[in-house]
């Protein structure tokens, strides 16, 4: 995903937390996003069957690029349907679609701009792009439009895709970048897109028989450009044991896999289906802590509190190992999937039920708050905010970015009425019509 750079106010605020666990208490004053939605915001037409998702996006001026598996758009303020193939772009002043419609034959996870606005970067599970081999990663001149001779050349899919300074580090699902050997993690020039030797993290291992390959999910970079918050399939990076999650410091010519372990992570989760359950990172504003969702359901054995699963958590990112979190937020066995930190609070997007929730699991334990599919918390206590101006669950909202307008949520999507498809549930935001993508603003 693209570089999300949180904002971050120290304030006073007084909380019980007990063993790292929230306990509910009476929520401060904030200058949170408002709860309505914006009301004229494209989103992505859910005629017909199947599901579709947008699952990253990025702003450039007042262009918003959203990424996803979708093949139609709907600009509302003309009523107006536009042909899109996994990426589109409106412009968030006039909220009407932009002539801006490359093709893809998959989908988009993952896109990042260049500091000067002209060039886009999208990263996915595709092999071709307007019809031109484009494995994984392409780049495309935002002057005209048009798709660039820019060819990493993986040899699988790209997931993550970060412009950090002067590099374009991609992650995802490859073991070669030019047939030379990048396991899942790798630093290209970002104009030619040659292999730079900028980063060679060494990633290796998996953290589950079921988990598939070594490969990155999320990553997160700080403000100033200094760390990288790296998640996915791995269990050794730089040589050393990190399971889940690793930070990597960026120095001007070369990285380093940075000290800092956290041996909860190495704990699964008791849904042996999501081995992988670390689900979204977020820096705060000084880089000094970073947020992580999580899916995986509960604890496959054990207390709760010996896990992060179904939690959004924070972590000091100025310690080594071991690395404890500070506080963790507790659904009560709905997945989270995406997380911001802000100025005002800790965004969090799932298919959640509740939030404050550590003594239930699909039911409202002691202290749990109702915050259907989006919520906030403190960012200070990992308190529950009083913040909800509640989503249509779906299988979950998987994208959270701050735009000039307000917070842009991206969700999966489906056409109503099938009772079977959790999708079909997941086109509303704040009461409004907004399958896909919508944006929180307003008071």
């Amino acid at each position: 995903m693209s570089s999300r750079l949180a904002r971050w106010r120290v304030g006073f605020c007084v909380a019980l937390v007990c063993c790292g666990v929230v306990i509910a208490l009476p929520s401060a004053a904030y200058a949170l996003v408002g709860t309505l939605a914006g009301r004229w915001v494209p989103y992505i037409e859910v005629n017909g069957t199947g599901d579709s998702y947008a699952r990253s996006s990025t702003e450039v001026g007042t262009t918003v690029y959203v990424g996803g598996s979708f093949s139609k758009v709907f600009e509302k303020i003309t009523g107006t349907d536009y042909a899109r193939t996994s990426l589109y772009a409106y412009n968030e002043s006039t909220n009407l679609v932009t002539s801006f419609a490359p093709t893809f034959d998959g989908e988009v996870w993952g896109l990042a701009h260049s500091p000067d606005g002209r060039y886009l970067y999208a990263a996915g599970k595709f092999n071709h792009v307007n019809g031109v081999a484009r494995k994984g990663l392409a780049q495309f001149d935002l002057t005209t439009g048009a798709l660039t001779s820019f060819n990493a050349q993986l040899d699988g899919q790209a997931r993550t895709v970060d412009y950090v300074n002067g590099h374009l580090i991609v992650g995802g699902a490859f073991d070669k970048v030019k047939n030379v050997s990048r396991v899942a993690l790798a630093s290209l020039d970002p104009m030619t897109g040659a292999l730079q030797s900028y980063v060679n993290a060494g990633l290796s291992g998996t953290v589950s028989s079921t988990a598939g390959a070594t490969m990155v999910y999320h990553t997160a970079v700080n403000s100033t450009g200094t760390q990288m918050a790296i998640a996915g399939n791995f269990t050794s990076a730089g040589g050393a044991t990190h399971w889940r999650t690793f930070l990597l410091d960026l120095g001007s010519t070369s990285t380093t896999v940075s000290a800092w372990n956290a041996p909860i992570l190495q704990q699964p989760c008791n849904s042996t289906g999501i081995p992988n359950y670390v689900s979204g990172l977020s820096f705060s504003q000084d880089g000094t802590w970073l947020a992580m969702a999580n899916t995986g359901y509960r604890n496959a054995s054990g207390p709760l509190t010996a896990t992060v699963c179904d939690a959004v958590a924070r972590f000091p990112t100025t310690e080594v190992s071991p690395v404890v979190p500070t506080w963790v937020n507790y659904t009560g066995c709905d997945s989270l999937y995406s997380v911001l930190v802000a100025s005002d609070a800790v965004y969090v997007g799932g298919h959640q039920r509740w939030l404050g929730n550590p003594g239930g699991c699909d039911n409202a334990g002691p202290g749990a708050q109702s915050r259907p599919g989006i919520g906030a918390v403190d960012p200070t206590t990992g308190q529950t905010l009083s913040w909800n101006p509640t989503r249509s669950r779906g299988r979950g909202a998987d994208f959270l970015e701050m735009t000039g307008k307000g917070l842009l949520i991206l969700s999966d999507c489906a056409a109503a009425g099938n009772s079977s498809d959790p999708s079909s549930g997941a086109n509303l935001l704040a009461t409004g019509f907004h399958p896909c993508v919508g944006l929180l603003t307003g008071s």
